[in-house]
């Protein structure tokens, strides 16, 4: 499960398909967010993004 929570401290989450991809609506342009990872056998390290067009390359590895 990826969550997205912005400035304000609203967040969404969505799952991740087979292929571990996944999609966000509604991200404002020139806002900042917190993207966290939630896993049964791993962790990761929340990474703070600020959207300036589509992002198409965010991935996720595991910190342990």
């Amino acid at each position: 499960t990826i969550t997205i929570t912005n400035g304000a401290g609203q967040s969404a989450s969505a799952r991740t398909n087979g292929f571990g991809y996944y999609r966000f609506e509604g991200v404002q342009v020139g806002e900042t967010y917190v993207l966290s990872v939630i896993h049964k056998l791993y962790s990761y390290t929340p990474r703070t993004v600020t959207v300036g067009d589509s992002i198409n390359d965010m991935d996720f590895h595991p910190s342990n």
